[in-house]
């Protein structure tokens, strides 16, 4: 079984609108409820920290590095969380020209026991369609 996760957005707004907020991490930490802090470290690279209530109930504040990079128009999302958690993130817009709605479509790959992903596509899961409700509130 794979340790995969979809989630697809619709937002009434142009690709160019979005993308910055995907591309920065800076904007894109702005946006995420785990985020707490992200700290620049070189072009394209950034340190991220979190503060997670794993399970619900137990404190967490995982911190990493997170490499960004554009491919074909799709933005991804490199990270090595912890030794033997690896995350890879992409990213991609399609925008509908009739109807002014670009759907994002975010893929979400983890590399580790089977367990540990899927706790942790579990907390991303909930995570990120909180992050793409209040990307919706910035554009309706």
């Amino acid at each position: 079984m794979k340790n995969t996760l979809t989630l697809n957005a619709k937002i009434k707004a142009p690709k160019e609108n979005l993308y910055p907020y995907f591309l920065d991490f800076q904007k894109f930490g702005d946006l995420h409820p785990l985020i707490t802090k992200v700290t620049k470290t070189g072009i394209n690279k950034f340190h991220i920290y979190e503060s997670v209530l794993l399970l619900g109930f137990i404190p967490m504040k995982p911190n990493y590095p997170v490499e960004v990079t554009e491919e074909n128009g799709a933005i991804i999302y490199n990270s090595n969380v912890k030794k033997g958690v690896d995350l890879h993130i992409k990213i991609t817009f399609e925008e509908d020209l009739h109807t002014g709605l670009t759907t994002i479509t975010e893929t979400v790959n983890v590399k580790a026991m089977r367990l540990v992903a899927i706790i942790l596509l579990n907390t991303m899961k909930k995570a990120h369609s909180q992050l793409f409700d209040k990307l919706k509130n910035q554009f309706h």
